[in-house]
């Protein structure tokens, strides 16, 4: 099961590079929290006609026709989630085998990813991981 709940955490942060890169072609900023922050883009709004986005603290929320994503950005730019965030993705999603799963049973797998060496976990918050690929960061 690690390996499949693994391919979904991949998943997800594919889908939110993808996202970054909307931000990054609509406002020219890399970091999309930032351009927020700075101006350049409104609190919500939209990246397309059928793409929907708001921002929240250190994260913004995205909805596509599909599916919504949801994401957390720390200064040094890692796309970070937590068990709530990857619940959600995966009960929004209207295919798969994770679209049921609990929020604990979510938590209970991340912590043994990361027991596993496979996520990393944020020194600020022992409850926010990213993930490893590879022996590198992302």
């Amino acid at each position: 099961m690690s390996e499949e709940f693994l391919s979904e955490l991949r998943n997800f942060t594919l889908k939110v590079e993808m996202v970054k890169k909307l931000f990054s072609e609509k406002t020219g900023y890399k970091n999309p929290i930032k351009a927020w922050r700075d101006g350049k883009i409104a609190q919500s709004g939209f990246l397309s006609n059928n793409v929907k986005y708001h921002f929240h603290g250190i994260g913004c929320a995205v909805v596509f026709n599909d599916y919504e994503i949801d994401f957390d950005m720390h200064c040094e730019e890692k796309i970070v989630f937590d068990g709530w965030l990857i619940q959600q993705f995966l009960s929004s999603q209207r295919k798969g085998g994770y679209k049921d799963v609990t929020l604990i049973e979510t938590e209970k797998m991340l912590v043994q990813l990361w027991v596993d060496g496979k996520l990393g976990r944020m020194k600020t918050s022992s409850d926010q991981y990213y993930l490893i690929l590879e022996g590198s960061e992302i």
